[in-house]
């Protein structure tokens, strides 16, 4: 019975009363609400880095602003250019944006579902070609971006008061780890490093097939060599790895010295705050 007059409020919002919101969402996906609303995605209208830009471009039709706020886009085909919406841009790209179109019906890579709302199902929410309305790097991409950005993670899609427990079932995180997440991020590159007399032969490696590392304009690479007892760079280099590659540097060896793979969200905004990706002690 619960579940019913959930169903039925959420039907009644839809046909009825015309207006959808986050909140409406929630009702029945809690989790996944939970996890988007910690994420990249929510944050992005709001975002420094895009109030940065935003600020320095003249012209907003050059600006990212659509792919920050984005109307609704859901549908059987993946969307080739996206509008700003008009209300609730504090949201950023929320459920709406990615899973309703301008019908008000609601698609997703999942079953086809009737209860509490239909819910149509399209393959490409499973590929690249989805993301790649405003992750540019993702056209044409052999990989799919959901693979590392929104791995399995336990409990059923739909979850909350009204919903019952589902323990053996699993969801689509919408967490989109990515660039503020440091466990994620320490799994892009491996870091090697030789001492070879008052030289260190250092090796840095991709684990990322899909696309460079740093992908963003914004992000930065650094890879520093400091004193243990000072921590200050003696030697620093910005690089940029290519998809699965590889760059060799040679760096001057110190007493003691630490070896750091550094990621910078934007140096523009936040010059002196890193991830350390990967770190070597002599």
């Amino acid at each position: 019975m619960p579940l019913l007059v959930a169903a039925l409020a959420a039907l009644c919002t839809i046909a009825v009363a015309g207006e959808v919101s986050v909140a409406d969402c929630a009702t029945c996906h809690e989790t996944i609400h939970r996890e988007w609303s910690k994420s990249l995605h929510a944050g992005s209208w709001q975002s420094p880095v895009f109030r940065h830009r935003l600020d320095q471009t003249e012209d907003t039709r050059k600006s990212s602003c659509d792919c920050h706020a984005p109307g609704l886009s859901g549908g059987p085909e993946p969307v080739t250019e996206l509008v700003l919406r008009d209300s609730d841009r504090g949201e950023g790209v929320n459920c709406l944006s990615c899973h309703m179109d301008s019908d008000r019906q609601i698609w997703s890579a999942g079953d086809t579902l009737f209860v509490p709302h239909f819910t149509a199902t399209a393959a490409h929410y499973s590929t690249a070609a989805f993301c790649a309305s405003c992750h540019k790097w993702a056209e044409n991409s052999e990989f799919d971006c959901q693979d590392c950005h929104m791995p399995s993670a336990t409990g059923g899609a739909s979850s909350g008061k009204y919903i019952a427990r589902q323990p053996e079932a699993t969801h689509s995180s919408h967490r989109f780890s990515g660039s503020r997440d440091p466990e994620f991020l320490s799994n892009g590159a491996e870091l090697d490093v030789a001492a070879d007399g008052k030289e260190l032969s250092i090796t840095v490696t991709s684990l990322v097939p899909a696309h460079g590392f740093p992908v963003s304009k914004h992000h930065s690479l650094i890879l520093a060599v400091a004193g243990q007892k000072s921590g200050e760079p003696v030697w620093s280099s910005e690089i940029k790895l290519e998809a699965g590659g590889s760059v060799k540097l040679q760096a001057p060896a110190v007493d003691g010295a630490v070896v750091e793979l550094r990621f910078y969200p934007s140096t523009a905004v936040w010059p002196d705050s890193f991830y350390v990706v990967q770190r070597v002690e002599q």
